[in-house]
């Protein structure tokens, strides 16, 4: 394990709580969490220590999440993440250089436990066969060391497990500045759903140059598909004054064409780049995907158009080459979700999974892997959504959905109410950075956010990840009477 036994145990409590609602049993719970119900009560107890407006209650075989949204599992989770050493450790050597006296100082623990600790990360980097090491460089400091785009990745999705916001109010001139100049550049293919992500690649990017670690030496490097957009973006960002002068002094790096193209995640601009038909993928996975979508709507009978047909295959696609060794450290978020998802409809869920495997697109075998997939496919595949959750129109009601985390699962809540309520309502998307931007939300009847805001208490729903039974349940409670 990653973090120590116990702190996972806690996350994915939480995340299972609150996404199931009170619709599980402890047994279906102890089952997931491979306990034993002496150890989920010690677990419960110490989580209800920890806040007062968060409850967890076991009575006999039900169990119950009780929250007034104060404290919600995001912040309890942040709590429990502190505790863990593994996790504040491994941070620490990303963030600064410690020797192995400073480290033990910062950490209130012995030399020999961080020796230990050490130990037990690389250990955990070699059982899930990463190229990443921990050493001691030149007995003067500790370093990450390895295959530079596997540290990347596996940082990239620690920190957005962890919702480490601290790294997005302290960075906001330097993202500012680079959305800006995205959503210019790229406009209607620039999405700001993927934000976040950017963001921390950026971070990492940035504190990884600054000690000396790049994925390119030289720009030349560089495929050559991309460098045509990061000369174009390093032209304008040059230009912005404030932002070099910032991120030079805060990070002690020149600010060039070779360190924009370290930091920026290229990924994500060939991801860009192929939805504008700058860059092909081509055959055989495009066939494979076409394939899967093709054999799923015949199946079922489900209609869909020959330009949308085209369109899904194109973001599919590119989400197959997202991919990396792993998709998730602390959590089993995607399990589950998964779980819930087979809840609505087994045999189709089921069927879908097989055609994925059979196809043999995704190159790891990793279970998480296909479930963050399959949840992708029914987010952006509309006729398929649709189909498979039986969605029906309700009540006419106008809601904000009010985030500040910019990510697939921001678009899952966004297309289910559009789904479900778009005939009927408004339903209005504000992806602006609510950490510091204040609106005027006073003619919105719900407004919906993964933060907590105060100030909506009486019209305020709290989501992290996919709209649980308790979620709808509690949105039903809010518009009743509208």
């Amino acid at each position: 394990m990653f973090a120590e036994t116990n702190i996972t145990t806690k996350l994915n409590l939480l995340y299972y709580l609150e996404f199931f609602g009170n619709d599980i049993t402890v047994d279906k719970l102890l089952e997931f969490l491979n306990i034993s119900k002496i150890t989920l009560k010690k677990y419960v107890k110490e989580i209800n220590e920890m806040a007062q407006e968060y409850e967890i209650i076991i009575k006999g075989n039900s169990i119950e999440l009780k929250s007034d949204h104060r404290e919600n599992s995001l912040l309890i989770a942040k709590r429990i993440i502190g505790e863990s050493l593994n996790i504040t450790l491994l941070l620490s050597i990303l963030y600064k250089k410690y020797n192995l006296s400073e480290l033990a100082e910062r950490l209130f623990i012995t030399k020999s436990t961080v020796i230990y600790k050490v130990e037990q990360l690389n250990e955990y980097f070699k059982n899930q066969e990463l190229e990443i090491e921990i050493i001691y460089l030149d007995n003067e400091s500790y370093e990450i060391v390895g295959e530079e785009w596997e540290i990347r990745h596996f940082f990239k999705i620690l920190l957005l497990e962890i919702d480490y916001y601290d790294i997005y109010l302290q960075n906001k001139p330097i993202f500012k500045e680079i959305h800006e100049q995205l959503d210019n550049h790229f406009n209607e293919h620039y999405t700001q759903n993927e934000a976040l992500t950017v963001d921390t690649y950026v971070f990492i990017g940035l504190r990884r140059a600054s000690r000396g670690f790049y994925l390119f030496d030289s720009f030349e490097e560089v495929p050559k598909e991309v460098r045509i957009e990061l000369e174009y973006l390093f032209e304008h960002l040059k230009k912005k004054t404030p932002f070099v002068s910032f991120l030079e002094s805060k990070y002690l790096v020149k600010f060039d064409l070779l360190l924009l193209a370290n930091i920026i995640p290229i990924e994500y601009l060939y991801e860009i780049m192929y939805l504008n038909g700058n860059f092909e993928i081509g055959d055989p996975l495009e066939s494979s995907v076409g394939n899967i979508i093709k054999q799923y709507i015949d199946k079922y009978n489900i209609d869909m158009l020959k330009n949308d047909f085209d369109y899904y295959v194109k973001l599919l696609s590119i989400q197959i080459l997202m991919y990396g060794p792993l998709n998730q450290i602390l959590l089993e978020d995607y399990e589950i979700h998964y779980r819930a998802l087979r809840r609505e409809n087994e045999e189709k869920l089921d069927y879908l999974y097989k055609l994925v495997q059979e196809s043999g697109i995704i190159t790891y075998e990793v279970p998480s892997i296909y479930q963050e997939f399959i949840i992708y496919f029914l987010v952006v595949v509309s006729e398929v959504r649709k189909d498979y959750f039986h969605i029906h129109p309700s009540k006419k009601i106008k809601i904000l959905l009010y985030s500040a985390k910019h990510n697939v699962y921001s678009e899952v809540l966004e297309y289910i109410l559009k789904d479900r309520y778009s005939a009927y309502f408004s339903v209005v998307m504000d992806y602006k950075d609510v950490l510091h931007d204040t609106y005027n939300v006073d003619d919105y009847d719900v407004i919906i956010s993964d933060i907590y805001l105060d100030s909506f208490k009486d019209k305020y729903l709290y989501f992290t990840k996919l709209p649980s039974t308790f979620f709808w349940k509690s949105f039903e409670d809010l518009i009743k009477g509208k």
